[in-house]
C-alpha cells in the first residue's frame, strides 16, 4: 500500500515537473523580436507561477513521502 502511494506521488511529481519544463520550452520558443516588452513580462510571470506551482507540488510530495517512509519503517520494526 505504501509503495503504491509513493509511486503515485513520484508519478504526480514527474508529471507536474514535465508540464513546467514544457511550458519553459514553449516560452523560450515564443521569445521572438516581435514580442513587446509587456508580452515578455507576462510570459515570464506565467512561467514563474507555473514553476512555483510545480515546486509546491514537489515540496508536498516530499513531505508526504517522508511521512509514508517513516510509517513504513515503523511497521517493519513492529513486525
Amino acid at each position: 500500500m505504501l509503495e503504491i502511494r509513493i509511486a503515485d506521488l513520484e508519478r504526480q511529481l514527474e508529471e507536474q515537473m514535465g508540464r513546467a519544463f514544457a511550458e519553459a520550452i514553449q516560452l523560450c520558443e515564443t521569445l521572438a523580436p516581435e514580442k513587446s516588452g509587456k508580452d515578455l513580462v507576462q510570459e515570464v510571470a506565467k512561467l514563474r507561477r507555473s514553476l512555483d506551482a510545480a515546486e509546491g507540488v514537489s515540496r508536498d510530495a516530499e513531505k508526504e513521502w517522508a511521512v509514508l517512509r517513516s510509517v513504513n519503517m515503523a511497521l517493519k520494526e513492529f513486525n
